[in-house]
């Protein structure tokens, strides 16, 4: 999630392990995706999304993963403060 810009979220799945593939995923009962190595389900919102992995044979697992929001990045200087363009503080 990038600074709480909505829809910046992303799952990726790396790896399946057990059943028999060729593997269907689908996020949130949305229309399923084939799967290939580092599949990157993208464009989502912050909260709760379940993932339902589907086998060649009908079997499934869903997960239930939850994407936080991120913590505002805050910086408190004082009033006279120069910083030179390149430098390491």
């Amino acid at each position: 999630m990038d600074c709480n810009v909505p829809n910046t979220g992303r799952i990726v799945v790396n790896n399946i392990s057990g059943g028999i593939g060729p593997f269907n995923v689908s996020i949130d009962n949305q229309a399923s995706l084939p799967f290939t190595p580092d599949l990157d389900l993208a464009n989502l919102s912050f909260g709760s999304h379940r993932v339902k992995i589907l086998d060649q044979f009908g079997c499934d697992t869903t997960y239930t993963l939850n994407i936080d929001t991120v913590s505002t990045l805050q910086l408190v200087l004082p009033n006279d403060v120069t910083i030179d363009k390149g430098a390491l503080y």
